[in-house]
């Protein structure tokens, strides 16, 4: 009996340090790396516009064919300039901005049709707007 358990403690032993050999071998280890990213594709007309970002530099400019790719950090894309005279936010000055500030005319405050945004709609914003009519902000 007492070899017996001499057997078990002595294969226990072997067991215990095997295990915390391999568990102190692989405590400092990665085994396996990954580059994280996204993405997004969008199409106007004729036009392919491939878009990602990804966690390192990659390489510069490549392209072949009829495409290219560039590579790079992405910087952020500031604000749209307001479009100034688009009182419905269509991006064109049109008639129905002038409407909106004709019926919008001798307002005082927060008012629809205040063009240079002074806090009334006076001749000063018809003025304006006039000045900027039928003009794209595209």
């Amino acid at each position: 009996m007492k070899r017996v358990n001499s057997i078990r403690y002595g294969l226990w032993r072997v067991v215990l340090a095997t295990m915390l050999a391999a568990g102190g071998a692989l405590a400092n280890e990665i085994p396996w790396r990954t580059v994280d990213g996204g993405a997004s594709e969008t199409s106007l007309g004729t036009t392919l516009v491939l878009q990602a970002t990804i966690g390192q530099h990659d390489a510069g400019a490549l392209s072949g064919a009829s495409q290219s790719v560039i590579g790079g950090y992405w910087s952020p894309e500031p604000d749209a300039a307001p479009c100034t005279g688009d009182l419905d936010g269509d991006n064109q000055v049109s008639l129905t901005d002038l409407a909106i500030l004709l019926s919008d005319f001798d307002c005082v405050g927060a008012c629809a049709g205040d063009v240079d945004m002074d806090g009334d709609t006076d001749i000063t914003d018809l003025a304006l707007l006039l000045s900027l009519f039928d003009a794209s902000c595209n």
